[in-house]
């Protein structure tokens, strides 16, 4: 699957109150993602929604990585996104996970386009 770049792993997650559930998710692991549901306290998508910012900040993965929650890892990527979806008044809606195997493939300017796709995508 290509996203501006050749990525393995994609999801969208929603906030539900304390939560955060996978709406849509694809690549290695997916099926098993897909529909669950994780505290907002638990993981680097809770990490992100809570402080409403990009992270890791420099995009890189170290497998395996408690992403989502602490019972779902991510095994085999080296490079990682988690892109809040943010409402025009800032808060968070959701966010975007992008993760490839290869490493250093989200550069900086890369990273800036997810969060303007991010924006875009909140703002639907």
């Amino acid at each position: 699957m290509h996203f501006l770049v050749r990525v393995d792993f994609i999801a969208i997650s929603l906030v539900q109150e304390d939560r955060h559930n996978v709406a849509v998710a694809e690549g290695a692991g997916a099926e098993k993602l897909q529909g669950r549901s994780f505290p907002l306290e638990e993981g680097l998508v809770g990490s992100a929604l809570k402080l409403n910012r990009p992270l890791p900040a420099n995009a890189r993965c170290h497998s395996p990585m408690q992403v989502f929650g602490s019972d779902y890892q991510l095994t085999g990527y080296g490079s990682l996104l988690v892109v809040p979806l943010q409402r025009e008044e800032g808060t968070a809606l959701g966010a975007l996970t992008v993760a490839t195997k290869a490493p250093e493939v989200l550069s900086p300017a890369r990273q800036e386009i997810l969060r303007l796709i991010a924006a875009q995508v909140a703002v639907k």
